[in-house]
């Protein structure tokens, strides 16, 4: 696919790409400052930071409160200057300051002059505009044939200008401004947008794109109150109430979806996408619409949309939203553990040292994250390196996967309990460990499978049993006594091993069953006619790969090559024709052995791509519909497809109908194809004896997924096919 297929999304990258790097110049060229005056008599003096950012740059400038501001840029402070704004600073490049005794003195001011500006309005929106074009070009590059892909990249790349520009709309910049206000507005928009679009998309349902093609009339209201002189002050209360209305009209969509309608991927969607934005409404735009004051200030609310391009990035939009359940709950878990040893820390840290509380709160917030980040990397590191577990008495965990793998080339349950009672020998240097039988079932013992029992003469476990059967291993205390470490060491041995006993047993009866298959020429069983078809459409996904990667792109090489002949020779023309016949041919084969969409977009779209296909090359009347399902079972997408694909085959080639039709339907418990044709028919006891129309082929597929298949035919009165796969049988085995 090329990277610019869509010239929406090259016009939206192009500008992009042009605004964000208007804004990060000028970001640099005049950083924001803030710092407070105080006007007093008709002059501007230096007040007491409230902020204790300033407090280092100031002591390094010799600037203290209460002297007198002259002049920013060169300009008198008293002319009404632009970086002058509600008794603050904006802007400056450089400032003239008179102290206390009268002396005068030039400060020169830049972005690296404050760290904290600089990570705030500097780096941090340089690296997020950065990944943002970079997670862009990657989903238009691998991603782009999603559904509603487009409106998830311009939502990234409209959420990066939104906080790009906030470092020029604090400098009240008039661009900085209307970018500024535009994109918060539009990004929400885009946002309810997509999520209307999206639960249209989960519910099969086509969206009347009429209504909320008004929405996006909304970001240019901001820059129409901004030319305009008399309601320019309004701006701000009027584009934080869109933005807060909007994010509002999504959250109440998003509740809809998942509580009325059951859409559970919209959990994760407004995790990951909306709850990003909950600062900026919460703790700035609504305090400023209340009261006229944030509670935090925008630059800092604005750092939680970094966390959207992470999100977009591991979201899989198609069937089901990546599974954040697992690392919620961590985070949870380390979140509390963190907290309990946070405040600890700064609690003794209080008591010891004399710190601001600003500085406590800041120490807390960073030792908060950085244990959070600590455990998240040693469970990583634990799991990484699980088979390493030392005690004094040696590599226990080390010893036991090794003996694991020695029980894993048994393939008998006879040679399985040898392999065990010697594992046990050898580990405790011991030869008289027993294993023995008994006839009482799992209910009757009150044992644990694995838990080790010391009794009066001997260490026992149960590890095994089956009905009315179990097996015990004995260690004498004769020969040994046990020690902490290898009672844990041996009862998790014995847990492997039940299941190994467990998996032995069933190889054992499949050899059996294969056994009489081949002896008496019975009906293969339905799990290995199942592994027959899987293992069967495996190899033909590895023909069509092959067949792809080698002879098609050889053929493609060989036809440029003899389109240039043709134009010098025209007689070649029609071998050149035939050839590219040939090559359309292989290519449908190669789609026909691996059908591309299957795997790109779930199974609904192959589907409907092959009715539509099989709708132009045939004669008949064709009505199709397809339900989306949610199948856990890997396997049985690509089973209904072919059950599917060799239906419409045998009606194109046999059937003689002038209408078909074919529906996939997911029921409460069930999922279910119903196909029914008005053409010739055929008698039913040649699909009996398997000889008809490769419908015998169908209902072994059925079969081997424990389905139901029931046909219903005449001569010259069609076919009704009825196919039924239930609930528990779509899972996975």
């Amino acid at each position: 696919m090329r990277v610019f297929g869509d010239k929406y999304l090259f016009v939206g990258l192009a500008v992009y790409i042009f605004l964000s790097s208007f804004m990060l110049l000028h970001m640099y060229q005049t950083p924001y400052f803030g710092l407070g005056l105080d006007k007093s008599h008709g002059q501007y003096l230096i007040e007491e930071p409230k902020n204790p950012i300033y407090e280092d740059w100031m002591k390094k400038n010799n600037i203290q409160s209460g002297d007198q501001l002259l002049s920013v840029n060169n300009q008198s402070a008293l002319n009404n200057v632009p970086e002058i704004k509600n008794n603050r600073i904006i802007t400056a490049r450089s400032i003239l300051i008179q102290d206390k005794n009268g002396k005068e003195h030039i400060v020169r001011y830049h972005l690296l002059d404050i760290p904290y500006f600089l990570l705030l309005l500097g780096v941090f929106p340089t690296l997020y505009g950065i990944f943002s074009f970079i997670i862009a070009i990657y989903l238009m590059r691998k991603k782009l044939a999603l559904p509603l892909m487009r409106h998830l990249i311009f939502l990234l790349l409209v959420t990066s200008l939104a906080y790009i520009s906030i470092n020029s709309s604090s400098s009240h910049n008039s661009s900085g401004i209307i970018i500024n206000s535009m994109c918060m507005i539009f990004c929400v928009v885009l946002l309810c947008d997509f999520i209307i679009r999206y639960m249209a998309y989960l519910q099969e349902k086509k969206v009347n794109t009429g209504g909320t093609k008004l929405f996006y009339v909304a970001p240019f209201i901001p820059a129409a109150i901004i030319c305009s002189i008399k309601f320019k002050m309004y701006e701000p209360i009027v584009t934080l109430t869109i933005f807060s209305g909007f994010l509002a009209l999504t959250i109440i969509l998003i509740l809809y979806g998942f509580l009325i309608f059951k859409l559970k991927p919209l959990k994760l969607l407004f995790i990951g996408i909306v709850i990003p934005f909950f600062p900026i409404l919460f703790l700035y735009a609504l305090p400023i619409i209340l009261s006229e004051k944030p509670i935090v200030d925008a630059e800092i609310c604005a750092l939680f949309l970094l966390f959207i391009p992470l999100n977009i990035i591991t979201l899989h939009i198609t069937e089901r939203l990546f599974n954040l359940d697992y690392y919620i709950s961590r985070i949870i878990y380390y979140g509390w553990i963190s907290l309990f040893y946070v405040i600890w820390i700064i609690m003794g840290i209080s008591f010891l040292v004399d710190v601001s509380i600003v500085e406590l709160i800041s120490l807390g917030i960073f030792i908060y994250l950085s244990t959070i980040i600590s455990l998240y990397i040693k469970e990583h590191l634990d799991f990484k390196n699980r088979s390493v577990l030392f005690t004094m008495k040696g590599n226990h965990m080390h010893d036991l996967y090794k003996n694991i793998r020695i029980l894993s080339k048994s393939y008998t349950l006879e040679q399985s309990l040898q392999n065990v009672k010697q594992v046990v020998e050898k580990y405790l240097h011991i030869n008289d460990v027993t294993i023995r039988q008994t006839d009482t079932s799992c209910e009757e013992s009150h044992l644990v499978i694995g838990k080790m029992i010391i009794e009066k003469e001997k260490y026992t476990s149960l590890i095994h049993c089956e009905h009315s059967n179990s097996l015990y291993i004995d260690i004498p205390k004769k020969s040994i006594h046990l020690q902490n470490e290898q009672i844990v060491w041996l009862e998790l041995f014995y847990s492997y091993v039940d299941n190994f006993l467990t998996s032995t047993k069933i190889i054992e009866e499949l050899m059996e069953q294969l056994q009489k298959v081949s002896t008496k020429n019975d009906f293969l069983p339905d799990w290995l006619k199942k592994l027959i078809y899987i293992r069967v459409d495996e190899e033909k996904y590895k023909v069509a790969q092959e067949l792809h990667d080698t002879i098609l792109q050889k053929h493609y090489y060989i036809a440029r090559q003899l389109n240039m002949v043709v134009a010098s020779q025209p007689e070649l023309n029609s071998i050149y024709q035939q050839f590219i016949e040939s090559i359309t041919n292989l290519r449908t084969y190669c789609e026909t052995l691996k059908p591309p969409l299957l795997a790109k977009q779930g199974l609904q779209p192959a589907l409907e791509q092959l009715a539509r296909k099989m709708a132009l090359e045939s004669e008949f009347d064709l009505d199709y519909s397809f339900d989306r399902l949610y199948l856990e079972n890997e396997d049985l997408p690509l089973t209904i497809y072919r059950i599917i694909q060799e239906l419409l085959n045998n009606a194109q080639k046999h059937a003689c109908a002038t209408k078909i039709m074919i529906h996939l339907e997911e029921l409460e418990n069930e999922c279910m194809i119903h196909y029914e044709d008005n053409g010739v028919g055929f008698d039913i006891e040649q699909v009996k004896k398997g000889e008809t129309f490769g419908l015998q082929g169908i209902q072994e597929r059925v079969e081997a997924f424990n389905g139901s298949f029931d046909i219903m035919t005449k001569r010259s009165e069609g076919v009704k096919v009825h196919i039924v796969f239930e609930e528990e049988f779509i899972k996975n085995d």
